[in-house]
């Protein structure tokens, strides 16, 4: 079998407080073997071009360091070697030229693409004078994968518009150049998470949260402190259902976990702003004595304590503006207790919807849907509540990381090779 050599934007193979991508990354190359490469987090008064190999909870990483200028304007492809019998598998919209550059410089490998956020209806994308560019960049991939039909279709019908055509094995085909094009949803390691919630870590947050909400449900949020993440509209949901049902209101909690983001660029900072405002306003307008309505936390936490935490939620809020995935929404499901779990509302625009119909599904721009899934989800009898968990983790079970990375590298595996 070919070794999987991974490339994004940055390396990060270890650690409590991983994002989801990071997770699955690792759990795939933990099975598959191989390297993953990219950008240390360190910055360098001057690039030296030095490679450093480490193994970190089974997985090979070869980082570089950049200097600040790499950072600040783009973060620079840097593989600069022929692996001639393994498989590259690129990361993501910040490696959108990488493939063209390998080519260039005369590596034959297989090469595929996984873009993890949205590609844009044809109508917005012909707004961005490169689009033509990038499109052409893409097409150097060998195979160009996407989480859902609805993105795949998009980048379809824009190739179409330059005049390319795909057949029915979805090869698409632009002028000299070809790529298969795969629909697949990542996934998580739904078992080890599962195991995760029960792991000591787990069960004190699990505990200190439930003494703290004093017999209140807990409604959770975890999300970076994103504008896709739809932040603002989520507490004004949040804000309708406390003002429409003061009979309930007093018996439920608002746990916002926001990790800062991109915290340098101006209009994440307004963000944080506007939320820091809005909380405060809320819990002055709603708040008693013995209870505050939104506990709103600008730090991250280790994904077993995070388990925790979503076990001990009866409500597992995931509510973006757009998404590519959310791997929150599965992590939420597979955290449940089976004989009394939670209840996930999910938005519409979150890639996930795809799979996971049997989340009360809401349009996160809409307070009044809002409010109505949190009424809705806190008198859910046990019953359904089980029959939605089941069949939602039924599918996070099957679908997880590893049939997420055996379905794009067997089509990739199939792709024959450059001549070298």
């Amino acid at each position: 079998m070919s070794r999987l050599i991974v490339i994004s934007n940055r390396v990060s193979a270890g650690g409590g407080a991983q994002g989801g991508l990071a997770v699955a990354l690792s759990a795939a190359l933990r099975e598959m073997g191989g390297i993953w490469f990219g950008w240390s987090g360190e910055m360098t008064e001057e690039f030296s071009g030095q490679i450093n190999f480490q193994r970190v909870e089974g997985v090979t990483t070869a980082t570089v360091d950049l200097e600040e200028q790499d950072i600040e304007e783009y973060y620079n492809g840097y593989a600069n070697r022929t692996l001639w019998d393994d498989l590259v598998w690129v990361q993501d919209y910040h490696m959108f030229p990488l493939g063209a550059e390998l080519r260039r410089r005369g590596v034959a490998n297989r090469i595929g693409f996984f873009l993890h956020t949205p590609w844009p209806p044809r109508r917005l994308l012909v707004t961005l004078p490169e689009a033509p560019e990038l499109v052409a960049a893409l097409l150097e991939y060998d195979v160009i994968g996407f989480h859902t039909d609805e993105w795949l279709q998009s980048f379809v019908e824009y190739v179409e518009q330059l005049g390319g055509t795909i057949d029915g094995h979805g090869v698409l085909t632009l002028g000299q150049r070809t790529a298969r094009l795969v629909a697949c949803p990542i996934g998580i390691d739904a078992k080890e998470f599962a195991a995760a919630a029960t792991r000591d870590s787990a069960r004190e947050a699990y505990e200190n949260v439930r003494t703290s909400l004093v017999d209140r449900a807990l409604i959770v949020g975890v999300d970076r402190l994103d504008y896709s993440k739809g932040l603002e509209e989520r507490f004004l949901g949040y804000e309708r259902f406390l003002t429409e049902s003061p009979e309930e209101r007093n018996g439920v909690v608002l746990l916002q976990i926001a990790p800062p983001s991109r915290g340098s660029v101006e209009s994440y900072q307004r963000i944080r702003n506007t939320l820091e405002g809005l909380a405060g306003r809320i819990n002055g307008a709603h708040a008693a004595l013995d209870w505050v309505p939104i506990r709103y936390v600008n730090q991250g936490y280790p994904r077993e304590v995070l388990a925790g935490v979503y076990r001990a939620s009866r409500i597992g809020l995931v509510t973006p503006l757009r998404d590519g995935m959310n791997l929150v929404a599965k992590e939420y499901v597979a955290a449940q207790d089976p004989e009394d779990p939670g209840v996930l509302i999910l938005s519409r625009f979150a890639g996930a919807a795809e799979q996971m119909t049997d989340a009360i599904l809401i349009n996160p721009h809409s307070a009044e849907e809002m409010a109505d899934a949190i009424r809705r989800a806190l008198r859910m009898p046990l019953d359904e509540r089980i029959r939605r968990w089941r069949s939602l983790m039924d599918g996070v079970l099957e679908q997880d990381v590893m049939w997420w990375r055996k379905r794009f590298t067997d089509v990739l595996e199939k792709v024959p090779a450059l001549a070298g």
